[in-house]
């Protein structure tokens, strides 16, 4: 097989051993992952399938390197990130060449180059100390956009990824479960990262000459699954679940749950301390086995920590009321006010910030479900022509949304409603006395009586 840190036979044998339908992803390991581009991922029914998936582009008719791509295929690339790529080469993600012959011997073929984009991000992290410093982390994309790759290749499943409700109903079903033995248990989460979750998938040599960069005078080609290639998240995402449900195949349903967004995996466990140590030990143990490498430094458990944070949200366990407390971060929604309050300043706006906008506004919706209706509001000028600048393309009309802003201008500003929900398990069972309201209409508002 090709290089790969993941235990491929362990893998065949055990999803074989435990009936597990993606047969796919040990084949993977062997012979390379596909991303899209010259090949396409067998489906096995385990996400739903695109209706029309097919390539605007034929992928021999690409260009190797074109001046008429419109942009500079060598980036600009400061020393940092040049080291950081040096350790991806180092670790045998990427192949460093020295001219462009000896990458077309490598790869068997002629090289698609695309650029190489450095993208940023500061993040504040506790140190080994306890005391908080902030670090920069940086993410080397190849843009296969602009070189036409992205166009050659095809989505052919939609990744279906967990809510926080999910995470939710998974505690409360635990809790249910708990209460029918007879005993009051306690209720865990764990969020624990795959590290480089990307990179334990080898690419298909028949896919590599697709995935190159030039920089500084030397070409490197990708052989591992590729940030910016449309085939790289289904490949990460069907075999990071697959790794899910083998991991918890050796705890008890009553015991346990879990839900992996992306590479960010939350785990749900329910018993006494011994019981819940024991059972992590096992997942954890899991994982280890098959070969992903885990971002430990980063693990947060409830046990030792609370709230804890995953995706959007915070997560909260209540043992006193077996309920769960779910709150937005407050990253998110000081962004979403910033983002309201700047746009309503102005007669127009561009698509693509309302796009932003309106995805984070989801993230909310999607606990709150009284925004709901106003996120679609959101939603709807993005793709109807009606509501763009016809003189600016790229641009729409603020009035198209300036309704749906204001709503949650005021929300956001605590003129109505909450960014919390408790979700007790009382009421998730139907437990309690049942209240029935009858409203009718007033001319000075809501009429109702509480029988």
């Amino acid at each position: 097989g090709l290089d790969c840190e993941l235990r491929d036979e362990l893998i065949a044998a055990w999803r074989q051993y435990a009936q597990d339908p993606d047969d796919q992803v040990e084949h993977w390991l062997k012979q390379g992952s596909p991303m899209g581009i010259a090949l396409r991922p067998q489906p096995l029914g385990i996400f739903p399938e695109y209706e029309d998936a097919k390539a605007a582009v034929d992928p021999s008719m690409l260009e190797s390197e074109s001046a008429d791509l419109g942009y500079t295929i060598e980036p600009d690339v400061d020393d940092e990130s040049m080291k950081e790529l040096e350790t991806m080469v180092n670790r045998r993600w990427i192949r460093k060449f020295r001219n462009k012959f000896l990458a077309k011997r490598f790869v068997r073929g002629r090289v698609v180059v695309s650029k190489l984009v450095v993208i940023s991000k500061e993040k504040t992290v506790k140190n080994k100390h306890g005391a908080f410093e902030k670090k920069i982390k940086r993410r080397l994309i190849l843009d296969l956009k602009k070189s036409g790759v992205s166009k050659a290749s095809a989505k052919y499943e939609k990744v279906v990824l967990p809510r926080v409700l999910d995470v939710v109903f998974d505690g409360l079903e635990l809790l249910r479960h708990a209460r029918r033995r007879g005993q009051r248990r306690r209720l865990e989460h764990l969020v624990l990262d795959f590290r480089n979750a990307f990179f334990h998938f080898p690419v298909a040599p028949i896919e590599r000459r697709f995935l190159v960069a030039k920089v500084r005078d030397h070409y490197f080609v990708w052989v591992r699954a590729t940030q910016g290639s449309r085939g790289a998240p289904l490949v990460c995402g069907r075999a990071l679940a697959q790794a899910m449900r083998l991991a918890f195949s050796v705890v008890p349903l009553s015991a346990a749950r879990g839900s992996c967004y992306v590479d960010d995996p939350v785990m749900s466990f329910v018993g006494t301390d011994d019981e819940n140590s024991r059972n992590k030990a096992k997942v954890i143990a899991v994982f280890a086995a098959l070969g992903y490498d885990l971002a430990f430094s980063k693990a947060q458990s409830s046990k030792t920590e609370s709230p804890i944070t995953w995706t959007s949200a915070r997560l909260h366990v209540d043992s006193e009321q077996e309920a769960i407390v779910i709150t937005i971060k407050d990253e998110i929604l000081a962004e979403l006010m910033d983002n309201v309050s700047d746009h309503l300043k102005h007669n127009i706006m561009k698509v693509a910030d309302l796009r932003t906008l309106a995805g984070r506004a989801t993230c909310v919706a999607t606990l709150i479900h009284a925004w709901r209706p106003f996120v679609a509001m959101l939603w709807a000028p993005i793709f109807n022509s009606r509501a763009h600048c016809r003189k600016k393309p790229g641009f729409l009309w603020t009035k198209a949304v300036t309704v749906p802003m204001m709503w949650l201008r005021s929300f956001l500003n605590g003129a109505a409603g909450t960014i919390k929900r408790i979700y007790r398990l009382c009421d998730y069972l139907g437990e309690g006395v049942t209240t029935e309201i009858i409203c009718d209409a007033s001319p000075l508002g809501l009429g109702a009586c509480l029988v």
